[in-house]
C-alpha cells in the first residue's frame, strides 16, 4: 500500500508552485492616489473600504450598496 505523502511527492516532481503577487503599502497608496477614476474608481473604493474596514473577501463580496449610508462626513456600512 502507498503512503499518501510519497504519492504526492512523486506527482509533484518538477512542479513549481506559483507565488501570489502582493503589493506593498506604498504601492497601494500610490494606486489610490494616482489611478484614473474613469477606469479604476470602483476598485479604489473597494480597496479603501476593505483596508479601512478590515474586511474579509467574503464580507466585501456580500456588501450591498443599500447597506451603505452617507452621513455627510462619514459612511456607515451596515452588516447584513
Amino acid at each position: 500500500m502507498y503512503q499518501v505523502g510519497s504519492v504526492f511527492e512523486k506527482l509533484s516532481v518538477g512542479n513549481h508552485p506559483k507565488k501570489s503577487k502582493v503589493l506593498t503599502g506604498e504601492e497601494l497608496n500610490q494606486f489610490i492616489r494616482e489611478a484614473d477614476d474613469e477606469t479604476y474608481l470602483m476598485v479604489r473604493v473597494v480597496l479603501i473600504l476593505g483596508i479601512s474596514g478590515a474586511c474579509r473577501r467574503e464580507e466585501l463580496t456580500k456588501m450591498r450598496i443599500d447597506a451603505i449610508e452617507d452621513k455627510d462626513s462619514i459612511l456607515v456600512v451596515k452588516e447584513e
